[in-house]
């Protein structure tokens, strides 16, 4: 089965959605299914048209165009404003999603058993994301026109910097004030880049592509325990759900008016980019083929690297939209079931993983010492997290209260043997909310009814 069709905005009638869908059954205890489908998003109001200027001066952040000293920045911090702003031409996020499955449900003594794997492969392109916050667009576009050197690298040299590249993204956002006249008339035109009167806040935009590709699992046994001991009441039900990263990945942009030489070395992804961006070609002529050159040899302006963060628990690069994650993880859970009474014990399993895969830990690999022999920046002591593992209980009875469809009385135990997360060096704690437990033990009692 299938079918296709539009969202229906007009932003994004041209753009077709659709599903297709099919179910294979060789026998009756074998089931195939396959899914491709094209979804959309589409920016809401907010997204598109929203202008909600706040109060002038209202923050106060380093302007580093302004003098300043080694010893001191005190002469740089400058007052300024936030306009919250929209984006008229989001274009409508759009993702590519197939799922290939297999079930088993097997009868007979195996009667109650289910075993089902699924595919997943997830590509996302022109997603709706907000790159720039806070005081990141100042600091980006210093940087940015600057050849990524930093406002105190010329207060050490006494160099004077570039003003802003409007060409960059983050100088897009900024607003400076315009230069005086000797009148003190603003002179149209110009800009007085120790001035900053505002910055556009948290505009959205169309991000680059990302891809999420992984092997689910699942399998599940409720049987009544009679079948192994006739005088033993009751059943058990046993559930084992697991994941299996396959990737992670993102594409990172780095901006230099400077340029990089040459296309970049991270393989078709990067390359790929590189040739569809105007930027990056001779009098922004894509169908030229070439790459933009000032007399010193081909550079790209912009460069694309494309990071993978499967196999790793956190990560020094935001990608919006991709997340670092152990290769494996998965949840096991054991129940008994007597009438109105249940009892639970799952395990949380996280797989072991690296840190950061940017780091080395090994002084035999290449990167680890810098060139005057000294450990690089990317140097770390040990850069591995072990598996980690958690249980929880759960226990509940579901009492019989007058005319009530049901009164149930439940107590959980989180972390039933106090386990430590592993150190990542993420969060204030030196561990990793996300994957980790950091409250330890905690117990909850409640009711739950309905009438």
């Amino acid at each position: 089965k299938g079918g296709a069709g539009t969202t229906g905005e007009s932003a994004t009638q041209r753009t077709p959605n659709w599903k297709f869908s099919a179910l294979y059954e060789p026998f009756d205890w074998v089931r195939l299914r396959l899914t491709r489908s094209r979804d959309l998003r589409a920016a809401d109001y907010r997204d598109l048209f929203i202008y909600q200027p706040g109060i002038p001066d209202e923050f106060t952040i380093r302007n580093p165009w302004r003098a300043g000293t080694i010893t001191s920045n005190e002469n740089q911090q400058e007052l300024y404003g936030q306009v919250r702003v929209g984006n008229a031409n989001l274009k409508p996020e759009r993702s590519d999603t197939l799922t290939l499955g297999l079930v088993l449900s097997p009868g007979g003594s195996l009667q109650g058993l289910r075993f089902s794997m699924d595919y997943f492969d997830i590509k996302v392109k022109d997603g709706i994301n907000t790159p720039f916050n806070a005081s990141n667009p100042v600091t980006a576009c210093f940087e940015g026109s600057n050849g990524g050197r930093t406002a105190d690298y010329f207060l050490e040299t006494g160099e004077t910097p570039l003003p802003p590249n409007f060409d960059l993204e983050p100088c897009r956002e900024l607003t400076f004030a315009e230069m005086l006249d000797d009148n003190g008339n603003p002179i149209p035109g110009t800009i007085n880049v120790e001035d900053l009167v505002s910055y556009n806040s948290a505009r959205p935009a169309n991000g680059l592509p990302y891809q999420r590709r992984g092997l689910d699992f699942n399998v599940s046994y409720t049987f009544p325990l009679n079948r192994l001991f006739e005088s033993v009441p009751g059943s058990v039900a046993l559930n084992v759900r697991a994941t299996r990263a396959l990737e992670s990945s993102g594409v990172q942009q780095q901006s230099s008016p400077f340029g990089y030489y040459g296309p970049n070395p991270s393989g078709e992804c990067g390359a790929a980019l590189d040739r569809a961006d105007p930027m990056n070609y001779e009098n922004n002529d894509p169908s030229t083929g070439q790459f933009r050159n000032i007399g010193f040899g081909p550079y790209v302006v912009n460069r694309y690297l494309c990071v993978d963060m499967v196999g790793q628990i956190r990560s020094d690069v935001f990608i919006p939209g991709v997340a670092a994650t152990p290769a494996w993880s998965g949840n096991v859970t054991a129940s008994y079931i007597k009438g109105d009474f249940t009892s639970s014990l799952v395990m949380r399993y996280i797989g072991g993983a690296k840190m950061n895969k940017r780091w080395i830990d090994d002084p035999n690999q290449p990167g680890y010492y810098a060139e005057d022999g000294r450990p690089s920046n990317a140097s770390v002591d040990n850069n591995t997290v072990k598996p980690y593992a958690k249980f929880d209980m759960t226990t509940s009875y579901n009492l019989k209260v007058a005319n009530m469809r049901q009164f149930r009385v439940y107590l959980s135990i989180s972390n039933l043997f106090d386990k430590s997360p592993p150190f990542t060096g993420g969060g204030l704690s030196g561990a990793t909310a996300g994957f980790h437990d950091t409250l330890g033990r905690s117990y909850r009692m409640g009711i739950q009814t309905q009438f």
